[in-house]
């Protein structure tokens, strides 16, 4: 004969069970919908329940809880980049959620990081921009990269040159020149910075860094190839508009 104490674990378990199986089929259609139909045409709303389905696979208030963090922040973007003190405001996070939340963030510019480093071919333009847009679009600070390319334009070495804050950010002469001696089989080389809250429109000192940076290279005879800034607007290049041609 079953006791009482087996009885209650058993109806316990028998709860459990329904509790997790209701949590598992409304997670699987809002991700089988994503698998099935692609997120291209997702809006905000639909792109957060998706992310937190990942993020909280325990929950159930996956509709409640992306419709608080896109009424707090105001877009899928905005929400990923919110501070551990801006999540304070959501009491529907406790503080592993929050961590987790910011840990989505960091996987997805670590994938953009990584693709960075591929050895792949930047030989015109609308590439080179690409490429800086996929390493600098998540930033919220401001960065300072460069990047080498061999003969062929196949990119062989990719350097942070500077860190900065908001819109002031520093490259040195001697800075450039260790990228480049180090780097023998670098032959032509590009630049970029981002914009994190702003346009990606250049100011005087970008005009001014940018033809400070054409005549160093010029003296290590190395090709400069061009001056990206990527903003919240798009991007900016200083070879699209024949920049180098009418300071030379």
């Amino acid at each position: 004969m079953m006791s009482e104490a087996l009885k209650d674990e058993t109806i316990s378990f028998d709860y459990d069970l329904k509790h997790l199986s209701k949590e598992l089929v409304g997670r699987e259609e809002i991700l089988q919908k994503a698998i099935k139909n692609g997120v291209e045409r997702y809006d905000d709303a639909e792109i957060i329940k998706v992310a937190l389905c990942y993020v909280f696979p325990r929950r159930t208030d996956y509709c409640e809880l992306a419709d608080v963090l896109l009424d707090t922040f105001g877009s899928f973007q905005k929400i990923l980049e919110a501070s551990t003190k801006d999540l304070r405001k959501i009491t529907l996070l406790n503080d592993e959620n929050k961590r987790s939340l910011a840990l989505f963030k960091q996987i997805g510019e670590y994938y953009f990081y990584s693709k960075s480093l591929d050895k792949i071919k930047l030989e015109n333009t609308q590439k080179i921009v690409n490429y800086f847009i996929d390493l600098l679009i998540l930033k919220q600070k401001e960065f300072f990269y460069i990047i080498g390319l061999n003969n062929d334009f196949e990119l062989i070495e990719l350097k942070k040159l500077a860190e900065g804050i908001e819109t002031q950010v520093f490259i040195t002469k001697e800075a450039l020149e260790d990228f480049c001696v180090f780097n023998p089989k670098v032959k032509h080389i590009a630049v970029a910075h981002n914009h994190p809250f702003a346009s990606c429109e250049p100011s005087r000192e970008d005009d001014l860094s940018t033809t400070k940076i054409k005549a160093w290279a010029d003296e290590l005879s190395i090709d400069f190839l061009d001056h990206i800034i990527v903003g919240i607007d798009g991007a900016f290049s200083f070879r699209e508009v024949e920049f180098f041609d009418y300071k030379n």
